[in-house]
C-alpha cells in the first residue's frame, strides 16, 4: 500500500471531515489496495456527507457483492435509486436497477 498517499488523505480529510469527494477517493484508494473494509467504510462515510452521492452507493453495493453480501448490495442499490429518482440522476437509476437485477 502506498503509505505516502494514505497520508495525504488523511490530512485532507482531518481538514476537510465532511468532503464527500474526498471520502469517495479515499474508498477507491482502499478498494484498489484491496483494503475492502475500509473502502466499505470511506464509501460509507461519503454518503452520510452527501446522500445523494450516486457513485458511492454503486461503489458501496459493488463491495458488497464482491464480499457475498447480496442483501447489503441490494439494500445498498435501493438507497441508490432513491437518492438519484430525488436528484433525477436517470444514469445512476438505471446502473442501479442494472445491478439489482443481476444479484443472485
Amino acid at each position: 500500500m502506498d503509505t505516502e498517499r494514505e497520508k495525504e488523505f488523511l490530512e485532507v480529510i482531518n481538514a476537510f471531515p465532511d468532503d464527500a469527494l474526498t471520502r469517495f477517493g479515499f474508498g477507491n484508494f482502499y478498494r484498489d489496495s484491496g483494503e475492502t473494509e475500509k473502502a466499505i467504510e470511506q464509501y460509507r462515510k461519503a454518503i452520510e456527507c452527501d446522500s445523494g452521492y450516486g457513485a458511492a452507493y454503486l461503489e458501496l453495493g459493488a463491495l458488497y457483492e464482491h464480499t457475498d453480501r447480496a442483501d447489503l448490495a441490494r439494500e445498498v442499490y435501493t438507497q441508490a435509486i432513491t437518492a438519484a429518482e430525488q436528484k433525477g440522476d436517470q444514469h445512476i437509476i438505471n446502473r442501479a436497477k442494472l445491478r439489482l437485477d443481476n444479484l443472485p
